[in-house]
């Protein structure tokens, strides 16, 4: 009989792994086929989208710097400020008498007069001392000497000037591969038409700068990306698109795809783009990588396939074994588990005191054991029957668990009496882990047994604790300390521990 078993597993597995070969050919060679037909598309759609966020990413970091650029200046011109009020203040308090012909010199030969706006007066008669720029009503500040009144303000000509120069600067600098390059349109009317907007920077038409755009140009194929551009940043603030456009390097046309987004300080059209031709040189070359991949995969199948039916027999003979050991164990595991709580039975509660006794003969450490007893439980069994009994053990088991540390061990010793052993514990520490369970048993409540009256069962336990002790000379001297604790426990009204 068990021969026929072995055969019969042996013909399984055989014709389950001729199968899985066949299967794995058949769908390798389709994989191959399929592969040439959808990758290039899958590529350029990656890739795609790879330099669309590149761009996006690329265009608002530039858009932050510039932003960044015009908030130091705008700080730069403050400190300049502060620095000029700052001068005049000490030369009213070295000389208030030649104040007004002091700090007139000093405002004719200071270094930051492009960077200001100054106006120097006499209150009394309103007479201008000295003055220096256009005035910038939210940048000035005005402070007052005696009858004298000086008023500075931030040129914000000086803080444009300074912020483009230094984007200019920054993305005529930039290198990017495949063409890529910055531009910045300035727009002077959003509704577009002719003149709508000044080229203010580019990186690879740097003679241009300055003209003037229409939103009626159109490129080779038709296209009108001005007004493309601005139409999609208008609406929605950015706009990707793409159009034909020359190359800088060799005059050809390319088409591009670009992201622009606005600059709302300055009406800054920010703007980057890529040529899309460069995607077939990145598709050859991953083409070819495949290719080769492709031809491992076919040769790692064909070996596998063959490694397959030697591994069938070794996994006929581990799968026999596996099962005999898991069938063995899972005999041992029932033996050592009470069917009804869930719990250790007393027969591996037994093995677990004595290795508890070993160890500690061989570390000194004792665990603290807790006999736990439900009190008043056969009136339960009398009057509501062995169903609801078996319930009150359950909900008693429950109660004690969630009150257990993970090294704890809970056993059921016999009817309704538990063992609780509880590693590392001092017999100060333990009488409150014993109230922990007490309580948690009192707190809990069993399922309703009385049908009619819809109440649900009380439950108390009673508890006693031993520890191992100098003179032991056997492990159950503890167990019985503990039983005898007990004892005391239901002699002192129960629901206690001793």
């Amino acid at each position: 009989m068990a021969s026929e078993y072995r055969k019969s597993h042996y013909r399984f597995i055989l014709v389950f792994m001729l199968f899985l070969c066949a299967m794995s050919i058949m769908l390798t060679i389709g994989a191959v086929k399929n592969t040439r037909q959808v990758h290039a598309v899958e590529t350029y759609n990656e890739i795609y989208e790879i330099k669309k966020v590149f761009l996006k990413n690329t265009v608002q970091n530039m858009v932050r710097t510039i932003e960044n650029l015009y908030q130091f200046h705008t700080r730069t011109g403050e400190l300049y400020r502060d620095r000029l009020f700052t001068d005049i203040d000490r030369l009213y308090a070295y000389n208030p008498v030649r104040f007004a012909t002091r700090a007139r010199e000093l405002l004719v030969d200071t270094n930051y007069g492009d960077s200001l706006f100054i106006r120097f007066t006499d209150t009394r008669d309103n007479t201008e001392l000295y003055a220096l720029g256009s005035p910038d009503p939210d940048t000035s500040q005005t402070r007052t000497w005696d009858r004298f009144a000086l008023t500075i303000g931030i040129s914000s000509k000086w803080i444009d000037e300074r912020t483009v120069a230094a984007v200019r600067e920054i993305i005529y600098q930039q290198e990017y591969e495949n063409g890529g390059y910055i531009w910045v349109n300035e727009v002077h009317n959003w509704t577009g038409g002719p003149d709508y907007a000044t080229r203010r920077i580019h990186a690879n038409l740097r003679d241009s700068e300055g003209t003037l755009l229409d939103t009626a140009a159109t490129d080779v194929a038709g296209n009108t990306p001005y007004l493309t551009e601005l139409e999609g940043v208008r609406k929605n603030g950015e706009v990707f698109f793409t159009y034909f456009f020359r190359r800088m390097e060799n005059r050809d046309i390319g088409e591009k795809i670009t992201y622009a987004t606005l600059y709302p300080r300055y009406n800054w059209i920010v703007a980057m783009g890529y040529y899309l031709d460069d995607v077939q040189s990145y598709i050859d070359r991953v083409e070819k990588a495949s290719d080769r991949i492709t031809g491992i995969i076919v040769l790692i199948t064909v070996l596998s396939n063959c490694a397959l039916f030697i591994f069938a027999f070794f996994l006929l003979s581990r799968r026999e074994n596996r099962y005999f050991l898991r069938t063995r164990r899972q005999i041992t595991e029932e033996s050592n588990i009470d069917p009804l709580t869930g719990i250790f039975n007393r027969r591996v509660g037994n093995a677990f005191i004595e290795d508890a006794f070993r160890s500690w003969h061989e570390t000194g450490a004792t665990p603290a054991l807790f006999m736990v007893d439900i009190d008043d439980f056969k009136p339960v069994n009398d009057k509501w029957g062995h169903a609801c009994g078996d319930e009150v053990l359950r909900t008693t088991v429950q109660a004690i668990r969630d009150s257990m540390r993970l090294s704890d061990k809970l056993i059921r010793w016999g009817g309704e009496e538990f063992l609780v052993v509880c590693p590392g514990l001092s017999p100060e520490g333990s009488y409150v882990v014993g109230e922990k369970f007490r309580e948690a048993v009192m707190n809990a409540r069993t399922a309703n047994c009385d049908q009619n009256e819809r109440r649900e069962i009380a439950v108390t336990v009673s508890i006693g604790t031993g520890f191992f002790a100098e003179g032991d000379h056997d492990p159950f001297e503890a167990v019985n300390r503990a039983d005898l604790a007990l004892y005391r426990a239901k002699k002192a009204g129960k629901n206690c521990v001793r």
